[in-house]
């Protein structure tokens, strides 16, 4: 099992003991006090098994393989992710793209730009 545990991300084993973690640099919780990492695995290394996919409250995406290494890592998104991401082979390639949704910040039900 893959979950936000406090400042990481932690794998815990059937029995409930921790193997492995990941320290995020990142705040825990976006503006509107959503705890966050959206967490999910993807198949986005060829020959290799799933990976973990983190979308963070500093608006960074980031992919960790089985042992818990940095795969990639992208700061180009808006702090406010929506709360669920999204996986599948859209082109066929054998490997799952990524979706997710950020938003603006919200002022009286309205979405606004940042």
């Amino acid at each position: 099992m893959i979950v936000p545990n406090g400042a990481s991300i932690a794998a815990f084993d059937g029995c409930g003991r921790m193997m492995r973690s990941y320290e995020i640099d990142s705040p825990l919780r976006d503006r509107y006090n959503i705890c966050v990492p959206v967490l999910g695995a993807a198949k986005i290394l060829p020959g290799k098994d799933k990976s973990i996919v983190a979308a963070l409250a500093s608006g960074a995406v980031i992919a960790l393989d089985v042992d818990f290494n940095l795969i990639w890592k992208t700061e180009t998104f808006r702090s406010d992710f929506e709360h669920e991401i999204f996986f599948a082979d859209v082109d066929g390639d054998g490997l799952d793209e990524i979706a997710f949704g950020t938003q603006g910040e919200m002022r009286g039900g309205n979405v606004q730009p940042l």
